[in-house]
C-alpha cells in the first residue's frame, strides 16, 4: 500500500492568529498514522512524531483519571462526560471550541427525550 502524507494545520489556542497555527506532516502507511512536527519555541524547538496510539493513549488516561462524584446525588454519567472533555481540553488535546460544540450537541440530544413532561 502506498503512503499518504497529508499536512494538518491546528487553530491557535488560546489566541486563534497565523503564527499561532501549529501545522504537522501526518505520514500515513498501511493504515497507521503519524504525526511529524516540532514543539516548543524560539530556540528549544524539538522534533517529534507521535502516533494516533499515543494520542489515543493520554487522550484515555486523562479521562480514566477524572474524578467520580459519588457524593452528589445529583451528579451522573452527563456530569462525567462534561469533566472528562473539560479536563481533554485543558490538556490541550482539543480546543476550547470543540469541548464547548461538543456540550452543545449532547445536552441538545439529552433534551430531545421523548417521555420529558
Amino acid at each position: 500500500m502506498p503512503a499518504r502524507i497529508y499536512i494538518a494545520v491546528f487553530k491557535g489556542d488560546p489566541i486563534d492568529l497565523t503564527e499561532y497555527r501549529h501545522t504537522a506532516i501526518v505520514l500515513e502507511i498501511d493504515g497507521r498514522e503519524t504525526m511529524l512536527h516540532v514543539t516548543g519555541g524560539h530556540g528549544f524547538f524539538q522534533y517529534e512524531e507521535q502516533t494516533r496510539r499515543e494520542y489515543a493513549d493520554g487522550f484515555r488516561s486523562i479521562v480514566a483519571n477524572t474524578d467520580v462524584n459519588n457524593g452528589e446525588r445529583a451528579w451522573n454519567c452527563q456530569n462525567f462526560v462534561g469533566d472528562a472533555l473539560q479536563r481533554v481540553q485543558r490538556h490541550h488535546l482539543i480546543t476550547e471550541e470543540e469541548y464547548l460544540g461538543a456540550i452543545n450537541q449532547m445536552t441538545t440530544i439529552i433534551l430531545e427525550a421523548i417521555d420529558q413532561d
